[in-house]
């Protein structure tokens, strides 16, 4: 009997074991901030944060078609050593992030990867942050054929004298993927752009068979 309950008692806690390591936590809705926690992450729809969005190491977002995760304030991604994960489902892959709207604070995305998304990276039209810095990530394998990373124009501003933000894409690397980098105006009077240091290994341009 006693052993027939260890047996037991064995098979309870592989099942609670695999359990907990199958577990998922599924994002939906509109939020006022979001930290995105180490752990497996699943976004299906359309995900809007109008506050913070922070990223811990450790932490994997899989993307299914139409999955997308719209931001709105400041964004805070810093992996390390590439443990971070922004990720499409093979054969249903999702869209990615979208940085939109007018806020006074920063973008920073280091030490992620970005692999088989439709468009990882999208600064929609008018939006505006102080500074963003993309640096030390890699984007290899994205099936998009739109771009890897897509800057649409900030907001017009007729004031001369007003402030431009700085947009840093260093040190990352872009491999495999099916389409470019696109930049609505590289040389925008109101962002400038520094890009350092990146390597381009084996990507295709849609439309070419280079």
């Amino acid at each position: 009997m006693y052993r027939l309950m260890k047996f037991y008692l064995a098979i309870f806690l592989f099942i609670g074991l695999s359990l907990q390591s199958n577990a998922q936590d599924t994002l939906s809705g509109n939020l006022p901030s979001l930290k995105i926690t180490s752990g497996l992450h699943v976004i299906k729809n359309v995900v809007t944060v109008k506050g913070e969005l922070v990223v811990e190491p450790g932490a994997r977002i899989e993307f299914i078609d139409p999955g997308i995760l719209v931001c709105e304030g400041p964004i805070s991604i810093k992996g390390v050593n590439k443990n971070i994960e922004f990720f499409g489902k093979q054969k249903y892959e999702g869209v990615g992030l979208v940085i939109k709207n007018i806020d006074s604070s920063n973008v920073d995305i280091q030490n992620a990867v970005f692999r088989n998304l439709q468009l990882p990276l999208f600064f929609d039209f008018a939006w505006k942050r102080d500074a963003v810095n993309i640096s030390d990530n890699n984007f290899v394998n994205n099936v998009g054929k739109v771009s890897v990373i897509q800057v649409l124009n900030t907001p017009f501003n007729f004031n001369l004298d007003s402030s431009y933000l700085n947009f840093k894409i260093n040190s990352n690397l872009f491999s495999g993927n099916n389409s470019a980098i696109y930049f609505e105006d590289l040389k925008s009077d109101h962002v400038n752009f520094e890009i350092m240091n990146n390597a381009f290994v084996s990507n295709n341009v849609y439309g070419f068979k280079n």
